[in-house]
């Protein structure tokens, strides 16, 4: 039996003796998971994550389990799912068809998409003005993806500038190298909301994907993936849960939560996002 194998099915028994679940949390991804100044990480897929854990508390009759947080980066958050390093993944991630290959995913906690920041006076209302546009991206993302399919297929006179952050991509916008920031419509917002000039600043009205995001956990490990989304559902029908949101997404940060979201508290699947755009797989 490998190593990965072992650990993948071993985590329930693990937990068992150590009385720890090893969440993944990362700096930089806020309102998801960010790091304070006292060096505490913080955030909307850590509140919920730590939340799950207690109510496992009860389901594995340990009362003193709990979470602990391991810091992982964008660039190895997965690695360190597969190594056993951590037992799920809880920062910002997308459940996709291609990830379900390697990882199974939690119930989601929020449904978002993929759209354009812009200055309201950048002439990008509809997808058709793409055409002749420079739009920021990160390389490597699924947004460059999409950019990528859209440029090849529709829009060869789209120009693609690609920036190493959300920060970089707000400033190109700001600066007007950039007519818009092709992101997660949700960061996008909190970008707007905390930016010097919020009134200065849009979201496109139209979607280009539909994004689950969720918790990932090691492919094949059932008990531990089970008790999480048992948690999960019962957490969804709880005031506890609406709370947690609330506390991340109606402050200065608005992010009404969608009508998937809310039809997925009544009933929970694991079904992955997908692009609206012809031809690419997510």
């Amino acid at each position: 039996m490998s190593v990965a194998h072992a650990q993948s099915t071993d985590t329930i028994d693990r937990i068992m003796k150590t009385h720890v679940v090893n969440i993944g949390v990362r700096d930089g991804a806020p309102p998801f998971s960010n790091k304070a100044p006292d060096g505490k990480f913080a955030g909307y897929s850590i509140d919920v994550c730590h939340k799950v854990v207690e109510l496992m508390q009860k389901e594995l009759k340990l009362p003193d389990l709990r979470a602990q947080d391991v810091e992982v980066s964008a660039a190895n958050r997965f690695e360190k799912l597969k190594s056993g390093a951590i037992d799920m993944e809880c920062t910002l991630s997308s459940n996709t068809k291609l990830r379900q290959n390697d990882f199974d995913f939690s119930y989601p906690v929020l449904f978002g998409a993929l759209r354009f920041l812009t200055n309201p006076k950048a002439g990008l209302k509809s997808q058709g003005d793409l055409a002749g546009k420079t739009v920021a991206a990160i390389k490597g993302t699924s947004a460059d993806k999409i950019l990528l399919r859209l440029k090849s297929s529709d829009y060869p006179t789209l120009n693609i500038m690609y920036v190493p952050t959300s920060e970089a991509g707000l400033a190109a916008v700001e600066s007007g190298r950039a007519q818009g920031f092709f992101q997660l419509d949700v960061l996008l917002e909190f970008l707007r909301a905390t930016s010097k000039s919020p009134q200065n600043l849009e979201l496109t009205t139209w979607p280009l994907t539909v994004e689950v995001v969720a918790f990932p956990m090691r492919k094949n490990d059932t008990k531990f993936v089970g008790m999480v989304n048992n948690s999960l559902k019962t957490l969804f029908l709880q005031s506890e849960f609406k709370n947690i949101y609330n506390k991340w997404f109606d402050g200065k940060v608005k992010f009404p939560m969608s009508g998937l979201m809310k039809e997925n508290m009544q009933r929970p699947s694991t079904t992955p996002g997908f692009s609206l755009v012809m031809g690419v797989d997510l």
